[in-house]
């Protein structure tokens, strides 16, 4: 069941990513069809980090995912021309947090929340990381669920979550640079 999850959702973004090219090859031909809005050159784009040399995806991938949804999703990314994409670590996602970069708005379940990310990246959650995590036991004698570190560009902290919990929970991938 979630191998067919993960694979529903991998051909959406693949799909998605595929029409956003679509938009670029049109906006470089020289006929008269018009060309494509701001947003859709944007939907390619990426940023790199000037002080880790890192590459990120210049949004996350807008679907709940689980932990191995988010690898799975990272690892098979071809985007920018690039098929390296990784899920990030924990601490990789926390330098790109900075309380001092512009306020931006993402909104979810109804909900606005205010984040703070370096490079104008677009956020619709919390991120996974590859950090994996010590999840509590529920009950004596059980064995905790496998879990991974996530964070909250809202309050600036990570949280462990089981990795089989999707919602609210994101991917955003990155790159060594240069590479």
């Amino acid at each position: 069941m979630a191998t067919r999850k993960c694979t529903m959702v991998l051909i959406a973004t693949l799909m998605a990513l595929v029409a956003a090219l679509a938009g670029s090859a049109a906006a470089q031909d020289n006929t008269t069809e018009p060309k494509p809005k701001p947003e859709k050159a944007k939907a390619m784009s990426t940023w790199t980090d000037p002080a880790t040399n890192l590459m990120w995806t210049n949004r996350d991938i807008d679907v709940d995912q689980d932990g191995s949804m988010a690898t799975e999703l990272c690892q098979s990314l071809r985007w920018n021309g690039r098929a390296d994409w990784r899920l990030p670590t924990i601490n990789e996602l926390k330098g790109i947090f900075d309380i001092e970069a512009p306020t931006r708005t993402l909104v979810f379940e109804g909900l606005q929340f205010k984040y703070h990310i370096k490079g104008g990246i677009t956020l619709t959650g919390r991120e996974w990381s590859s950090t994996l995590a010590r999840m509590a036991r529920d009950r004596p004698g059980a064995l905790p669920p496998a879990g991974a570190m996530t964070f909250n560009f809202s309050l600036g902290e990570q949280v462990a979550f089981p990795l089989s919990a999707a919602e609210g929970n994101r991917t955003l991938c990155v790159r060594r640079s240069g590479e």
